[in-house]
């Protein structure tokens, strides 16, 4: 489950109904899509990435790439600056998120994300927003394909990508719970639980 983004002035058409997220081939010198990843509560640096690529709009995208959550202190702005983002422009993949292994629940209770809400909402309405997340998280898409030949995926590729990438084809909608790993793709079995989530 993933979304399409389209290149600006890309000389591509856009699709009809979307089933893999997909970013048209850049075509022109000026058409670009902003791939972001790995801020972990940091709003500084996306405001440093901000500043130096550019807003987020339809001539301007942004591929976020996941781990938005935990670690750092200010996930929670994060979320909302790029949610915003996406409510600015509902007609436009202006930002894409794809889900990344903190954007889980379980992970969000080890690693941080669950105490900076309750920090800042209290415990009742931090763990209703926790909550809401979850919901969030969980549609999320695996990942992003940009002109049918770049597979933007948190993590990388597995050593065998064709297996992956068939495993990502066939996941349905219906089993991505928030509070476990989205791809149900095996990781390095000398990684942590909580790594691989």
């Amino acid at each position: 489950a993933v979304m399409k983004v389209s290149v600006p002035n890309s000389r591509v058409p856009d699709g009809g109904e979307v089933t893999k997220a997909a970013i048209q081939p850049q075509q022109r010198r000026d058409s670009k899509v902003v791939v972001l990843g790995d801020t972990h509560g940091q709003l500084n640096d996306l405001m440093w990435g901000l500043a130096c690529l550019g807003l987020p709009s339809p001539l301007n995208p942004y591929v976020v790439n996941g781990d938005i959550a935990d670690r750092g202190n200010m996930g929670m702005e994060i979320f909302a600056v790029m949610l915003c983002f996406m409510l600015q422009f509902p007609k436009h993949n202006a930002v894409v998120i794809n889900r990344g292994n903190h954007e889980c629940l379980t992970m969000n209770g080890a690693m941080g994300f669950k105490t900076e809400i309750s920090g800042k909402y209290g415990p009742d309405w931090g763990n209703l927003i926790l909550e809401m997340f979850g919901d969030v998280f969980a549609l999320l898409p695996t990942c992003s394909v940009i002109g049918g030949s770049i597979c933007v995926v948190h993590g990388g590729v597995s050593r065998n990508p064709e297996q992956q990438m068939k495993l990502l084809a066939e996941l349905p909608a219906g089993v991505r719970r928030p509070e476990i790993n989205p791809r149900r793709i095996v990781g390095d079995p000398h990684m942590d639980c909580f790594e691989d989530c």
